[in-house]
């Protein structure tokens, strides 16, 4: 997508939002925790040990911010067709 393209009607420039498909650090970063995870065992004895946490349930949100093809990642702004809040302005 073209720069211009991010940048959006109200101002907000699209190409440094965490859901923005071609902004990786927000994914990368959720890749880094997956992989301290599984370097720790936690998926072994977490569960055990620390009852009141729901490590499976952790590791499917860790997995949702993860991956490319979940609703967290847009393919662009409003300019580029994409979404944004129904509030938005919008020409």
């Amino acid at each position: 997508m073209r720069p211009e393209r991010l940048i959006t009607y109200c101002g907000l420039y699209g190409g440094c939002c965490a859901r923005y498909k071609g902004y990786r650090p927000f994914r990368q970063a959720a890749e880094i925790v997956a992989e301290i995870c599984d370097a720790h065992g936690f998926r072994h004895w977490m569960p055990q040990v620390v009852t009141e946490f729901d490590y499976e349930e952790f590791r499917k949100g860790i997995e949702f911010f993860r991956r490319e093809d979940t609703w967290f990642v847009c393919d662009g702004c409003c300019k580029g067709g994409g979404g944004g809040p129904p509030d938005c302005v919008r020409k």
